[in-house]
């Protein structure tokens, strides 16, 4: 039976690391954890699960740290996680057969970084214990421990100074890599990074000086750059020019060029190029993604750029993928409504927000979509003639959820709009009690139905 080797960085993760062992030790044969520079409990938290403690020198690289934890693994098979990071039990079963299989060397993993990074490109609202969403992506954390015969120098080993990856060494190995649906939870909690966003930056820039021709170190700072500065415009324009560098140096085709042309678009929408945000938006999406982050990504940014007809073709390309999210369905029932075709986005929306139902009852609720699917579905009704059914629409939204505004803004308009004095009223004092108008808006409505007969 191939042996596992469980191997974790840490810093300052007494709260975290705890919970990260206690799963990976019913799937290791070993443990290794490196430590760069503790000040708490952490060593001491990594002593009771393991005598493989050993501490790094911090030299402003992320990948030297987990390659000294490689170097001391000896195990047949590595599995890298951080003191953040947990795999849920079930899954751990899968590695043992994936360690078991001599047609693989590596096997990724699926990522949700859940983040309260709400404007990181990807991010996916789906409240998840205390954060709003997360962003997703493949990465590769299992894999062979294989060196060479001679020197015993790894032959998987880490490459980049943050947002290390042992992909480069895999394809120089000629390795072959598994992709699993087998999901790994990453949470950024604040303090508790190994890599704040500060940290990462510097890290980055530095890497750029280091590895100028190198596709992926472009777009890596350029995805840190949207992220956490879109609104400088300095930081906007180095971020597409680091794109536009990781375009040029990529002649092995290594990075998604769909995610690459899309960030293309939304970095020139943020910098107000609205023309050059079309024309990044549209190549992303002449890649014809199986992506559905992707997808998802450029249909937002169509609807931003008030293109219709290019975010129902990312609708389009969605169905013809299966994938039916309910986002996407909402972004194509708006499109549809801005494009007269009311009756049809009345039945996609009306889709949308079954799946958003169906997701509540199965725990994962998106009361923010919930929210636009509905207000959207209010919008539809009211353009078909359906203004009683409207009405009942939104008094049952607010039944389900009593404190959301925009719903009670939409009622008050439907029923002055009618004349209809005393339900306003009483849903205006049932929105005061939940204090969820400004003092102007209630002025405003307690102005116009003084006007009612």
């Amino acid at each position: 039976m191939a042996l596992i080797s469980l191997c974790v960085v840490t810093k300052n993760q007494e709260e975290l690391l705890e919970a990260c062992l206690n799963v990976g030790r019913t799937i290791a044969d070993e443990i290794i954890v490196v430590d760069f520079g503790s000040t708490d409990k952490t060593k001491e938290i990594a002593k009771k699960f393991t005598a493989n403690v050993y501490d790094a020198p911090w030299n402003k690289d992320f990948s030297a740290v987990r390659n000294l934890a490689l170097a001391h693994a000896t195990g047949d098979w590595i599995l890298m996680l951080d003191a953040n990071e947990t795999l849920p039990p079930r899954y751990l079963p899968m590695l043992r057969a994936f360690a078991s299989d001599p047609d693989f060397d590596a096997v990724s993993f699926e990522q949700k970084r859940f983040t309260f990074n709400t404007r990181r490109p990807g991010f996916i609202a789906q409240p998840h214990l205390t954060f709003p969403g997360y962003v997703t992506e493949h990465v590769v954390r299992f894999f062979r421990n294989k060196r060479d015969a001679k020197t015993q120098k790894l032959l998987i080993h880490y490459s980049y100074r943050v947002a290390e990856t042992v992909i480069p060494s895999l394809l120089e190995a000629g390795a072959r890599i598994k992709a699993s649906r087998i999901p790994l939870h990453h949470y950024e909690i604040e303090g508790k990074l190994l890599a704040t966003p500060q940290l990462t930056g510097e890290l980055l820039a530095l890497q750029v000086q280091d590895t100028p021709q190198d596709p992926k170190v472009h777009f890596d700072y350029a995805n840190h750059l949207i992220s956490e500065g879109k609104a400088s415009k300095e930081k906007l324009t180095l971020a597409i020019q680091s794109l536009k560098l990781a375009e040029q140096h990529d002649a092995q085709n290594i990075l998604n060029k769909g995610m690459l042309y899309y960030h293309l678009g939304l970095a020139s929408f943020f910098d107000g190029n609205t023309t050059q945000a079309l024309f990044y938006a549209q190549k992303s999406l002449e890649r014809k993604s199986t992506n559905f982050v992707t997808l998802l990504l450029l249909g937002r940014l169509f609807v931003l750029l008030r293109d219709y007809d290019h975010a129902l073709a990312v609708a389009a390309q969605a169905k013809d993928r299966q994938i039916m999210h309910p986002e996407l369905l909402n972004i194509a029932g708006f499109s549809l409504l801005q494009k007269q075709r009311h009756k049809d986005a009345l039945a996609t929306l009306a889709y949308a927000r079954k799946l958003l139902v169906d997701k509540k009852k199965a725990g994962f609720f998106d009361p923010t979509l919930l929210e636009l699917v509905n207000n959207n579905i209010l919008t539809a009704l009211l353009e078909i003639g359906k203004d009683q059914e409207a009405v009942a629409y939104m008094e049952e939204a607010i039944k389900q959820s009593p404190a959301v505004p925009s719903y009670y803004l939409n009622l008050m308009q439907l029923y002055l709009r009618r004349g209809n004095k005393e339900d306003a009223s009483g849903l205006l004092k049932k929105a005061k009690k939940h204090k969820l108008f400004a003092p102007e808006i209630e002025a405003q409505f307690v102005k116009r139905l003084e006007t009612l007969s």
